[in-house]
C-alpha cells in the first residue's frame, strides 16, 4: 500500500503545481519584480496582415474594415487573404473590397490544403517586417495594431500577444467558463513574458511576430499558434503580449461545438509535446520550468487524475482519509450530469458549469491524445461556427 500513497501525493503535488502553485508563483513574482515591457508607439515598421479564411463571409467584410480603420499608418500596412477553397462569398467579397483598400491582397488555394500550409504560403507572400497573424472573427480595438507593434521596439521580442475580451457570453451554455479560463490565461501569459519573456503560446486569433522568425509548420501541425511561439522561444527569442492591446472575439455558448475544438487544440497540444519533448530533459531553466508547469502537466492531468482517482479506491478500505477523497471525486464527476440536467429545465448554474467546463476541457485532452496516437495528416481546420 505504501507505493500506492507514494503515489497518490506525487501525482496530486503535480496536478497542484500545475493549476495551484505555478499561478501563485506568477502572480507573486510578477507583483515582487514589476518589470514594464519596453514599448514605443511611435515605432512604426511595415506590418503585412495575414488572414488565413475558409467560409468566412459572414465576418470578413467587417474584419477588413478593422484592420483598415486602426491609427497604424495605412501606407505601411497590407493585408492578405489566403482563402483554403473557401465556397461562399468570401473571396468575392475581399475582392470587393480592394477597389477600396488597394493594399489588401487575396491569394486564392483551388483545394483544401489546411491552416499551416496557407500561413506559410501568406509568410512567403508578405513584404512587411513584422507580421500579424489573425482569424477573420477577431477584431482589433484601434489602437492595437500600434500597442502590439511598439513592442518590437525591443529587438529581442519576436513575439507579442494581444489580450482576448469575449463578447457574446451567455449563461445558457459554456461560454461564462470559457470566458473565465481564457482571462485567467492570458493573466498567466503575460505575467510569463513580463519576468522572462517566455510567454507560453500566443491567443492564436490576433499576435504578431517578426518575420525573419517565422519558422514554416508542417502541414499537419494541428496548434500552430503554440509551434510558433516554442520555435521562437528554443531559438533564444522573447515572446510577450500587451495587457492594453485588446481584440475582440466573440465566444461560441456551444458545448459540443467548444469540445469539437478543444479536441482538436489537444491532439495539436500532444503533436507539440512530442516535437519539444527535449526539454523536460533540463527542467530547470527557466523555459522549461514554463514549459512543463504551464503546458505539459496540465495536458497530462487527466491522466494523473485518472490514477489519483484509482490509488483513492484501492486504499479507501485501508483510510477514512482515503475513502472521504474517494467520495469528493465521485461527487466532483456527478455534478456535470447534474448540471446538464438542470440546463434541459432552464437552470443555469455559474459553479456548476465552471466544473463541467473542467471536465469537458480535461475529457477533450484524453480525446486529442487518443486522435493524435491514431496519426494527423492534415492541418484542415473547421471554423467555429460565426453568429454574426
Amino acid at each position: 500500500m505504501f507505493i500506492f500513497k507514494i503515489t497518490f501525493w506525487i501525482f496530486v503535488i503535480l496536478i497542484l503545481h500545475s493549476y495551484l502553485f505555478y499561478p501563485f508563483l506568477l502572480i507573486i513574482c510578477s507583483k515582487i519584480s514589476g518589470k514594464k515591457l519596453k514599448s514605443s508607439s511611435d515605432f512604426t515598421p511595415s506590418l503585412s496582415i495575414l488572414i488565413p479564411a475558409h467560409n468566412e463571409e459572414k465576418v470578413i467584410g467587417s474584419k477588413i474594415h478593422s484592420l483598415y480603420s486602426s491609427d497604424y499608418p495605412s501606407h505601411l500596412l497590407e493585408v492578405i487573404v489566403g482563402s483554403d477553397s473557401s465556397s461562399d462569398n468570401t473571396v468575392q467579397m475581399t475582392k470587393e473590397l480592394r477597389k477600396e483598400y488597394p493594399s489588401l491582397k487575396i491569394i486564392e488555394f483551388n483545394r483544401r490544403t489546411g491552416k499551416p500550409e496557407v500561413i506559410n504560403k501568406l509568410v512567403d507572400e508578405a513584404s512587411g517586417e513584422i507580421l500579424i497573424l489573425t482569424d477573420a472573427n477577431v477584431i482589433p480595438a484601434r489602437d492595437t495594431i500600434r500597442k502590439l507593434t511598439g513592442l518590437f521596439a525591443d529587438r529581442e521580442v519576436c513575439l507579442a500577444d494581444t489580450r482576448p475580451l469575449n463578447t457574446g457570453i451567455k449563461k445558457t451554455g459554456i461560454s461564462v467558463p470559457e470566458a473565465a479560463y481564457s482571462g485567467i490565461e492570458f493573466m498567466l501569459k503575460n505575467a510569463e513574458g513580463k519576468l522572462w519573456g517566455t510567454l507560453m503560446g500566443p491567443f492564436g486569433g490576433f499576435y504578431a511576430i517578426r518575420k525573419e522568425c517565422y519558422v514554416p509548420n508542417p502541414e499537419n501541425t494541428l496548434a500552430d499558434d503554440f509551434r510558433i511561439a516554442m520555435n521562437i522561444l528554443t531559438a533564444g527569442g522573447k515572446c510577450v503580449s500587451h495587457d492594453g492591446a485588446t481584440v475582440n472575439e466573440e465566444i461560441s455558448d456551444d458545448l459540443m461545438e467548444e469540445f469539437r475544438r478543444k479536441v482538436r487544440i489537444s491532439a495539436g497540444n500532444f503533436q507539440n509535446l512530442s516535437s519539444f519533448s527535449y526539454l523536460l530533459l533540463k527542467p530547470f531553466t527557466i523555459l522549461s520550468f514554463c514549459f512543463i508547469s504551464h503546458k505539459v502537466l496540465r495536458w497530462v492531468s487527466p491522466f494523473l487524475g485518472l490514477v489519483v482517482f484509482l490509488n483513492s479506491a484501492l486504499l479507501a478500505n485501508h483510510s477514512l482519509f482515503f475513502f472521504l477523497v474517494l467520495l469528493l471525486q465521485l461527487i466532483f464527476l456527478i455534478l456535470p450530469p447534474v448540471d446538464l440536467i438542470l440546463k434541459f429545465f432552464g437552470i443555469n448554474l455559474i459553479p456548476l458549469r465552471m466544473v463541467t467546463h473542467f471536465c469537458l476541457a480535461n475529457t477533450a485532452l484524453m480525446a486529442g491524445f487518443l486522435k493524435y496516437l491514431g496519426g494527423i495528416r492534415s492541418g484542415i481546420w473547421k471554423p467555429t461556427k460565426r453568429n454574426q
